[in-house]
């Protein structure tokens, strides 16, 4: 069915096809995001979307906070073998860059923010550690696959 702008809608999968955005979502919340994202695009008015990674600064609440408080109680990181990575924005440089959006001549879009360098979960505690200044205890415990070998 068309949306009216070039796109096909199909509701029953949720899901929007268009020339510049494709949207997979299960919530009435992405949904209306998505909705609310595509109307803005389309306005006379300067908008920007800013879709930071995880946010860490003073302050900060939620998981990293939780591996912090295990790190600093010497609790050993049990899930060391598995290797991952993940990207970072320091609350300083989303301010940044917000100040920058409100202070120069920046084209409306929808900008992903992060810091420089994604970092893995080892990485993370052992950064962690040096500045509590202690040793990391980070266990490269074997895994065990579904079938027990």
């Amino acid at each position: 069915m068309p949306n009216g702008r070039g796109g096909r809608e199909h509701k029953a999968l949720n899901i929007r096809l268009c020339s510049t955005a494709c949207i997979a979502t299960t919530s009435p919340f992405g949904y209306s995001s998505f909705e609310k994202e595509e109307n803005e695009r389309y306005s006379d008015k300067r908008v920007y979307i800013l879709r930071p990674c995880m946010i860490h600064g003073p302050g900060n609440k939620g998981n990293l906070n939780l591996l912090y408080n295990v790190v600093r109680q010497g609790i050993p990181w049990p899930l060391g073998a598995f290797e991952n990575r993940r990207s970072f924005t320091s609350i300083d440089n989303l301010c940044y860059v917000v100040e920058g959006l409100l202070t120069k001549e920046v084209a409306s879009g929808i900008y992903h923010m992060g810091d420089d360098e994604a970092l893995s979960t080892n990485e993370l505690i052992a950064l962690m550690c040096r500045a509590l200044e202690r040793k990391p205890h980070i266990w490269k415990m074997n895994r065990v696959h579904e079938d027990g070998q």
